[in-house]
């Protein structure tokens, strides 16, 4: 038996590589990784260049040659850079203490790095003027392990899975969420996401239509419900923060109990997006008549300055500190509003906003983060994370036209969050395992863990930037990012995760689901298909 059983696996491992999809795109690795390579030692927004700030304060890993922001001796010679691991070490001279480490740092290798900056003075005296410890991260360096399935079909059966989870179904027989689902703790985000995920369904399963719009609009009346009244300050919005999980052991019930009477103000646009798509697909006018409302109430909140604050009183709107988001989501749904259905009032909201955004966050290169899990009372920079810049990178380069400043800004979002948030490799464990699969995206300097939805925007930012650019680096790490997605959904009915930390022991092997998340990467993964199916084909004509 033996003796007919080993050819057969043999056969079968065999045969793998050709269950992958079969790329539509195969460029010369080799030159495209070099051209990365290159790219990693040309500093990001560096801060020895006038009005550019010291945003990587509080960074701890670095892929691109980072440049810190050290004093100077007014007299000081010169100053000596000494890079180490263990007992290796690299050195260069330079004329200031904030000079980029690129004169050496492609021969520096992936690991823990600590850095010196000494200045040497009149008579060789030496002064100590700056110390820092980092990780010297790995590099791209393609190719990677390929997408075993096609980007639309990943998708479609991500989307089809996510349909036939029973906290989805639940709401085919009932009008209130089914709360041992914790995430449902978080209404507007997750109810809101998960109705735009149905219409998804319902769009992409003639046969899964009925059922899927049925759980849509159970959802939606549920959110309409419980949101806050025409005369209110959040009129039509419904709550962040709503209803207790099942169990009081979660996280969810611990933020919960602190925030209950506070609001995240941009999570109202998951319900504003979902009566647009349900709208769409049954014609019902009163759906688009609330999402014109919550519109309405966006611009009626807007400072005087174009911002809006990121977490408010519920009751009140006030703003609960200074911290103003950043509003890419936003302004694709005032823009969607605009666009399709004759708002034009709504484009003078977004023409102060994004002056807003070009004078006071882009500049800063602060965009704060907006997870309604952690506070937003944070030092400038201490909590730099990956989606609101991915996100704004996106919204910046989705003009038909965008000129060299917006190119530019979206160029540094990108880069900052491949810097300092994508993993394309990973050093393994004591026993040699690697605690996540890569290439991916962490999420944010307070939760460092690898997420699909941060994997996607980002892979979204690098289609956006090979599409207005060409640079066929861009395209080969969007290509990367999208094709792990793809791997670590499950080969048996498509189960795609949230977060990847598969060796993680808190979840016992429960893999983690947060709708906005699959929703997001179900996206990408579609607009990747599309964009094959479109720029390659036009390629071979």
């Amino acid at each position: 038996m033996t003796n007919r059983i080993l050819p057969t696996l043999l056969a079968i491992a065999l045969s793998l590589p050709s269950m992958a999809a079969k790329p539509k795109w195969m460029p010369d690795y080799n030159k495209i990784t070099e051209k990365a390579q290159n790219g990693y030692l040309v500093p990001i927004r560096p801060c020895n260049i006038p009005g550019n700030p010291d945003w990587n304060t509080y960074a701890k890993k670095f892929i691109y040659a980072p440049v810190f922001s050290f004093p100077a001796k007014t007299d000081a010679k010169k100053y000596l850079y000494r890079l180490s691991q263990g007992n290796n070490v690299w050195k260069f001279s330079a004329k200031t203490p904030n000079e980029s480490l690129a004169p050496v740092w492609k021969k520096i290798p992936v690991g823990n790095t600590s850095l010196v900056v000494l200045a040497v003075g009149k008579n060789n005296t030496i002064d100590t003027v700056g110390v820092r410890k980092f990780f010297r991260d790995f590099p791209y360096e393609g190719p990677y392990t390929g997408a075993m399935r096609d980007y639309r079909q990943a998708a479609r059966k991500a989307a089809y899975q996510f349909h036939h989870n029973p906290f989805v179904q639940y709401w085919k027989t009932h009008d209130e969420p089914n709360m041992d689902w914790h995430k449902n703790t978080y209404p507007a985000k997750i109810v809101g996401s998960t109705v735009r995920m149905e219409c998804l369904v319902a769009r992409e399963f003639p046969e899964l239509r009925d059922n899927a719009v049925k759980i849509a609009e159970n959802a939606v009346g549920y959110l309409i419900r419980i949101a806050q009244p025409a005369d209110a300050p959040l009129a039509y919005f419904p709550p962040t923060y709503y209803k207790e999980p099942s169990s009081k052991n979660t996280t969810q019930y611990r933020v919960y109990q602190a925030n209950k009477n506070n609001c995240m103000l941009l999570e109202a646009v998951y319900l504003g997006e979902g009566l647009l798509d349900l709208y769409e697909l049954t014609g019902k006018k009163e759906y688009l008549d609330y999402s014109k409302n919550i519109a309405r109430t966006y611009v009626r909140r807007q400072n005087p300055d174009g911002s809006w604050p990121v977490k408010v009183n519920l009751s009140t709107g006030e703003p609960l500190n200074e911290a103003r988001c950043t509003p890419a989501t936003l302004f694709d749904y005032l823009n969607r509003l605009s666009r399709d259905y004759g708002m034009n009032e709504l484009e003078s909201a977004v023409a102060k906003g994004e002056d807003w955004m070009n004078r006071v966050a882009l500049p800063r290169f602060d965009l704060s983060g907006q997870f309604e899990d952690v506070s937003v009372d944070m030092k400038p920079y201490e909590n730099l994370n990956s989606c609101t810049s991915s996100e704004y990178a996106m919204y910046l380069l989705s003009g038909k036209n965008p000129g060299d400043t917006a190119l530019r800004h979206a160029r540094d979002l990108t880069l900052m969050v491949e810097d300092q948030f994508c993993h394309w490799d990973v050093l393994p464990d004591a026993k040699g395992f690697q605690w996540e699969p890569t290439p991916c995206v962490h999420e944010q300097f307070k939760y460092e863990m690898p997420i699909d939805n941060s994997t996607a925007l980002l892979a979204g930012a690098f289609l956006s930037l090979y599409e207005k650019t060409g640079n066929e680096v861009y395209l080969a790490k969007a290509k990367a990012l999208l094709d792990s997605i793809v791997n670590v959904e499950s080969i048996i009915n498509g189960e795609l995760p949230t977060i990847w930390d598969f060796n993680g022991k808190s979840r016992s092997g429960v893999r983690s689901h947060w709708s906005n998340c699959t929703f997001m990467a179900v996206s990408q993964l579609m607009r990747m298909a599309d964009f094959e199916d479109t720029h390659f084909a036009q390629k071979k004509k």
